[in-house]
């Protein structure tokens, strides 16, 4: 699982878009942002964190296997209005889809 911070709504609809294009499946993907109508705008609740509000998302990164600190830096991200994305994707294809992630001045996490 790729998960990222972005710095904000517009690079985040810019990757879905980005990824779409390059047959990535959206449904693998997951926005979690503060603002819960603009991530409902530019994505659908889909993916790895598929229903996770920003009050779960602390036990359902843990749950995912995040570490403390990993878990920390993305509610800290989210706090601050930026946009976590979380994404499962074949091993074969994850270098292609962390170049798309790092065009739009994704923090990597995982």
């Amino acid at each position: 699982m790729i998960l990222a911070i972005l710095p904000d709504a517009m690079k985040a609809e810019t990757l879905l878009n980005s990824l779409s294009e390059a047959d990535f499946d959206l449904n693998d993907v997951s926005v979690i942002m503060q603002d819960a109508t603009m991530r409902n705008k530019i994505a659908q609740d889909a993916g790895p964190l598929k229903g996770i509000g920003v009050a779960q998302l602390s036990t359902a990164l843990h749950d995912a296997g995040a570490s403390a600190g990993q878990v920390q830096r993305c509610l800290d991200a989210v706090g601050k209005g930026k946009a976590l994305i979380a994404m499962k994707v074949n091993p074969k294809y994850e270098p292609a889809a962390r170049e798309m992630f790092q065009d739009q001045s994704a923090e990597l996490i995982r």
